[in-house]
């Protein structure tokens, strides 16, 4: 039985698909480190116009203290005792914020997160300021959008989203000094904002090509399964024209009776 050449095409284009797929997550899960140092949500105090938070690197209690004296005693030594990020390593210090689509932060449109990293000694050893602007959404692209995923959300594949994540590296190259790093602060500048959560994220600093991958992961598995793909279906081309060649020379009668 001769198959067809279209079905032959079909399989092979679904072959070289989903391999590429496969082939894509596992470089990924393979390259991308997932064992993130450090991830943590942070805690505001909104009752204060500029809004603070806290993250103590050296003790168990990430975000919260003992107020017995005896119990700050033990965790002192405890301090003493170990370091949390390594000497002479350099890290990623960013956070991802989760912001409602509402009208205060349409309006807001932008605020200031400061962030300040604090040694075992009490002294202030590093400080940025990182803009967080809210992405902005037109009535007419909601629209649209809602039209277009409208029968996704119907059958389940997709869910409406009334928030949007932002990332934004505080700092990208911390390093670490001899005196270990204790915590760190978080101070916004105006409590006018709203948002849902806040997540701090501590890694070793990655390369370019890591750094594609973490930051923007949709356009990374596009592209990262096409170039699979491209390259699988060049390798498959080969295979076959050489297969045929070899074919041909070998019963050079039977290739042109099928040809025909």
């Amino acid at each position: 039985m001769i198959i067809p050449a279209c079905i032959k095409l079909f399989v092979a284009i679904f072959i070289i698909f989903w391999s590429s797929i496969f082939f894509y997550l596992s470089f990924q899960s393979f390259y991308v480190p997932k064992n993130v140092l450090l991830r943590e949500p942070l805690y505001f105090d909104y009752s204060i116009e500029k809004p603070e938070a806290k993250i103590t690197l050296l003790a168990a209690e990430k975000q919260w203290e003992y107020t017995n004296e005896k119990r700050n005693e033990n965790l002192e030594r405890y301090k003493n005792k170990e370091r949390f990020l390594k000497h002479g390593v350099s890290y990623v210090i960013s956070i991802e914020m989760t912001l409602p689509k509402s009208n205060r932060n349409k309006e807001l449109a932008k605020f200031m997160l400061n962030t300040r990293a604090i040694d075992i000694s009490g002294s202030n050893v590093a400080s940025s300021s990182r803009p967080i602007i809210v992405p902005y959404q037109s009535r007419i692209t909601k629209l649209l959008e809602g039209i277009v995923f409208w029968p996704l959300r119907e059958i389940g594949l997709m869910k409406s989203s009334e928030t949007i994540r932002v990332r934004e590296e505080l700092m990208n190259n911390y390093m670490e000094n001899v005196e270990p790093t204790d915590r760190f602060e978080f101070t916004l500048s105006t409590n006018k904002a709203d948002i849902e959560g806040v997540y701090l994220s501590i890694f070793p600093r990655l390369n370019m090509l890591t750094s594609l991958i973490f930051y923007h992961p949709n356009l990374s598995a596009v592209i990262g399964v096409c170039l699979i793909a491209f390259v699988e279906a060049i390798v498959c081309s080969i295979i076959f024209s050489v297969y045929y060649m070899l074919k041909y020379l070998t019963n050079p009668e039977g290739v042109r009776r099928r040809a025909w």
